[in-house]
């Protein structure tokens, strides 16, 4: 009986915990309308598909190319049922965790437009 009420104590406090640290997180999007276009190309020669996307968000307020996204890599078929594939990525303009800045008081979005990230995915 004791057990019980000491792990509902502890999930109220985490629960509490948890709110607290939460609330300076920022709404993800400053705007009120975002238009994306995306283009993608992919190629069957033999084994090997080659691709190719392009991607960019537009904000619906100044029409200001905020976020941009460049992908390339290629699927090869192993068999006739298995594929593998290696990506390059490289974005601009991503937001993350870490970019919402205090300014004592408020909180805010730092400038990151201008950031290049490079990512290999497979």
């Amino acid at each position: 009986m004791i057990g019980n009420k000491l792990i509902l104590l502890l999930s109220i406090i985490v629960f509490l915990g948890m709110s607290a640290a939460a609330e300076h997180i920022p709404d993800t999007s400053a705007f009120k309308t975002e238009y994306q276009g995306r283009v993608t190309v992919i190629a069957d020669i033999n084994n090997w598909n080659p691709y190719l996307e392009v991607l960019g968000n537009l904000n619906g307020d100044s029409f200001e190319l905020a976020y941009k996204h460049l992908q390339t890599g290629a699927y090869f078929r192993i068999n006739k049922n298995l594929k593998i594939g290696a990506f390059y990525l490289l974005q601009q303009g991503v937001r993350h965790d870490d970019d919402w800045i205090s300014l004592n008081p408020g909180w805010e979005w730092e400038d990151s437009t201008n950031r290049l990230e490079h990512n290999i995915k497979d």
